[in-house]
């Protein structure tokens, strides 16, 4: 399980009464407040702003943006993603990935149509397209392989987080 998954706890009708008077008078649910309460968050929520409440302007926007392009982005990779394909990528070998994984991350487990699956390179490289190299992952899991590369490897035939010895 992981951290932010509902836990589905079966509960008798006697308890969901007694959780349900609980909550009443709760003083953090929406309803509770005041219209002059609501009318403050919802202008503090407006606007490009940061922590502290504080308005950038364009300029400012695109600099950052422009600083963080290209090889002065940390997350770059030297340019790997604007490698074609290899011929044999197609949506057919897509198909067959994805019916041999069930329609399911092979990380998380969830299946469409709550999320979409992607197809993952396990080796990272794009012309090896054979069939015991490529894994249907979520585009939340996929995320998480791509951003720490070195993290992760097949552990008794499952794609898992690597534990470092740091």
């Amino acid at each position: 399980m992981r951290k932010g998954d509902k836990i589905n706890v079966p509960r008798s009708n006697e308890q969901r009464l007694k959780l349900s008077q609980a909550m009443m008078g709760n003083k953090n649910q929406e309803d509770k407040r005041s219209g002059e309460t609501k009318a403050l968050i919802s202008k503090a929520m407006q606007g490009n702003q940061n922590t502290l409440g504080k308005v950038y302007g364009e300029e400012t926007r695109t600099k950052d943006r422009i600083a963080k392009t290209g090889e002065t982005n940390p997350a770059w990779q030297g340019g790997i993603s604007f490698l074609p394909y290899t011929p044999e990528w197609s949506m057919k070998i897509k198909q067959v990935i994805l019916e041999r994984d069930d329609n399911t991350c092979q990380l998380c487990g969830r299946k469409p149509p709550v999320i979409k699956l992607h197809i993952h390179h396990i080796d990272y490289k794009k012309g090896n397209c054979e069939t015991d190299n490529l894994i249907c992952l979520c585009h939340s899991c996929h995320s998480k392989t791509n951003h720490h590369r070195g993290q992760w490897g097949f552990i008794n035939g499952q794609l898992q987080r690597i534990q470092s010895n740091a």
